[in-house]
């Protein structure tokens, strides 16, 4: 409870005193005084102000009595607050408005310290010596100064002075020897001083020299651990198997890189901004000179920004951070080089002619001799979208996470043919294949192996192609050793495809889990990425 005093000017009863009168004990009960049973009066009590709805004349009486002067307003009366309180030791027995000690101290209570304090009387001022350090030090070493050194009367003992003046030639010597040592004294002082000084500041300057090598230090040592290695194509150029981890390119690495880029720069003319920029009034004719503020980074450092992303799965931030720019402008590269990627390098993937899938084959698949290719569905993490219907679409119950999925179909060599558009992870292997396109790369009598869950016999039907799968357990009935040795026979000829879909995931950007803001570049990231598998060696030869 906070502590409440008496309105009155020089009053000090307040709730603190009536709590330390309760804890007393009382002689006569035997109790303390502030119990229920002891029935001793309280020294005082605190009365609050009339209100101004119920007694506002009685109010108007105690404020006027009370004399208070508004602290902000020195022409106005003190308007007290709903905490106030006047003690009862200014009331008159009988009386409802406080007329007693109304100002000043009374018995019973502890008047308070007075708010104004008597100021001090100013110090005397001692006139400030305005000449400066040389004048000074002149009138220190001046022969004739008087004022500053000390006479030699002065120096000299009392017995001297009381003399009677008789011994004046001895006095004059003795003035004259004292003098002479004191001017010896001031002058040798006065080398230490300069010696001193000049040492001063010698070491003055080289204490300055060490800050300066001090600071340089620290700021090169800050500048070494907060630079991030930014890494460009020119430093690692020269190592091709430093090009090969950081964008997935065979060897050799680099060759290969310049042959890509000669392919994909000219395609690059501007960066892509988003879908409102896009405008068939836009002129692609490239100016004479370059409009604009200069490009932060290279061509090559751009392709490399795009197939380290796809290669290591990094973030937008970290690209950024790597490259030394902002993570709009990263953006921005990445979106643009995967399009023009896509624009070319899409066509390796295809599905090639039956004359040479005959002529590579290998012997393994001897058994099959109208095998065309392998399919297979396969699925990519992305995050959860925060739309219900969205979540319900792409949620897979395979994977226990959101997915997006896709078919493949690859060779008896590993080379990928065909590659889908990315469905919602919640469609069905079966689906997918009927809406990918995939039945328009086949040919008449082509085989096309797939796992248990593509049941599209009827399908392969329409367009003359037969489908060879495991055969399926029927029941609880255990499956013929005919059966077993074709299921085992299917299953060491379709581990191609398995080889291939990790492959391609040893692009990161693939296997980790996709961000939706990359979602409307996904198939073009597919492709490229599919396309990029295409130029290594084949699995099976």
């Amino acid at each position: 409870m906070p502590k409440t005093n008496c309105a009155v000017v020089g009053c000090g009863n307040c709730t603190q005193n009536l709590n330390k009168w309760k804890t007393n004990f009382c002689d006569i009960h035997g109790c303390n005084k502030g119990v229920a049973k002891c029935v001793c009066e309280p020294p005082f009590q605190l009365l609050p102000f009339p209100t101004r709805m119920k007694s506002p004349e009685r109010r108007i009486a105690w404020i006027t009595k009370l004399k208070r002067v508004d602290p902000q307003n020195p022409k106005m009366l003190w308007e007290p607050n709903k905490n106030s309180r006047v003690c009862s030791m200014h009331f008159e027995p009988g009386t409802y408005v406080p007329s007693l000690n109304l100002g000043q101290s009374h018995p019973g209570s502890s008047p308070k310290t007075p708010l104004h304090k008597k100021r001090k009387p100013p110090t005397e001022r001692v006139p400030i010596d305005t000449s400066s350090k040389k004048q000074r030090r002149e009138k220190v070493l001046a022969p004739g100064t008087d004022s500053l050194i000390p006479s030699c009367l002065e120096l000299l003992p009392s017995d001297v002075h009381d003399s009677d003046g008789d011994s004046s030639e001895t006095l004059s010597a003795v003035e004259c020897v004292q003098c002479d040592e004191m001017m010896g004294q001031l002058a040798d002082k006065g080398d230490e001083i300069r010696t001193l000084k000049k040492g001063l500041a010698t070491a003055e300057r080289q204490l300055a020299n060490r800050k300066r090598e001090l600071c340089n230090i620290t700021h090169q040592l800050r500048k070494k651990c907060q630079t991030v290695v930014e890494i460009t194509y020119t430093a690692i150029e020269h190592n091709p198997d430093k090009v090969n981890f950081y964008t997935g390119l065979p060897q050799p690495s680099s060759r290969l890189f310049a042959a890509l880029h000669k392919l994909v720069s000219p395609l690059v003319k501007r960066l892509w901004r988003g879908s409102r920029i896009w405008s068939s009034k836009v002129s692609w004719k490239s100016p004479t000179k370059k409009k604009g503020p200069q490009r932060k980074l290279s061509s090559r450092d751009e392709l490399l920004l795009t197939l380290m992303r796809m290669r290591l799965g990094l973030m937008n931030k970290d690209v950024a951070y790597r490259m030394g720019i902002s993570q709009t402008l990263a953006s921005q590269i990445f979106t643009s080089w995967v399009k023009a990627l896509h624009t070319a390098l899409h066509h390796l993937v295809y599905m090639p002619s039956k004359e040479s899938l005959i002529a590579t084959k290998p012997a393994r698949y001897t058994v099959y001799p109208d095998l065309r290719d392998i399919i297979d569905c396969s699925e990519i993490f992305i995050e959860t979208p925060k739309d219900l219907h969205l979540q319900a679409l792409c949620w897979s119950d395979y994977k226990h996470h959101s997915t997006i999925k896709f078919l493949i179909s690859v060779t008896p060599t590993g080379m990928i043919a065909f590659i889908s558009k990315l469905f919602c992870g919640r469609a069905s292997d079966k689906a997918v294949t009927n809406l990918s396109g995939y039945y328009d790369t086949l040919e008449p009598y082509d085989q096309v192996m797939a796992d248990k869950g593509f049941l599209i016999h009827e399908e392969l039907a329409k367009h003359n192609c037969s489908l060879a799968i495991p055969p399926g357990k029927r029941g609880n009935a255990q499956m013929t050793p005919a059966q077993v040795a074709s299921n085992k026979r299917i299953a060491n000829v379709r581990i191609i495809v398995e080889q291939v879909i990790r492959r391609l995931k040893c692009y990161k950007i693939l296997k980790n889990i996709m961000p939706l803001t990359l979602l409307p570049h996904a198939d073009n990231i597919l492709m490229v990425c599919a396309a990029l598998c295409n130029l290594q060696p084949p699995i099976n030869k």
